[in-house]
């Protein structure tokens, strides 16, 4: 028997009715996808613009212990508010073997192909979206 994908909901959001319905979109998305949601990792009250936030900080340690297999965000700079940060924590994410879905940006680094350079291609249209992003 296959193990469910395990996904994780991270967010960071404005308004705190914002907060309900955008969960409510993600935990959708990963049904609609098949996902178990293992976790909820929401930042509130703190700004986006800290690398270093109480969830986000969880997040990691558990993405580095294994205990899921995707992370899913709302929109890019609902998880990081600068490039540095986004390229890098997506740089350790796919080092993990941890996939990533920004559900309004429209970027799934989860249904990359398998060989590598299509895998290149994907990430340079993946960093192009990125800079497009006004993060």
């Amino acid at each position: 028997m296959q193990t469910e994908f395990r996904a994780i909901v991270h967010g960071e959001y404005g308004a705190a009715e914002d907060v309900l319905r955008l969960a409510e979109c993600l935990r959708d998305f990963a049904r609609a996808r098949g996902f178990q949601v293992v976790h909820e990792f929401v930042d509130r009250g703190v700004s986006g613009a800290k690398e270093s936030r109480p969830k986000l900080n969880q997040l990691v340690i558990d993405a580095r212990q294994r205990k899921f297999d995707c992370v899913l965000v709302w929109k890019l700079d609902r998880f990081a508010r600068s490039l540095k940060h986004l390229v890098n924590a997506l740089a350790e994410f796919e080092a993990l073997g941890i996939a990533f879905v920004s559900l309004r940006d429209n970027l799934d680094l989860n249904s990359l192909p398998a060989d590598s350079c299509s895998k290149s291609s994907a990430r340079w249209l993946n960093l192009n979206v990125a800079l497009s992003w006004n993060g």
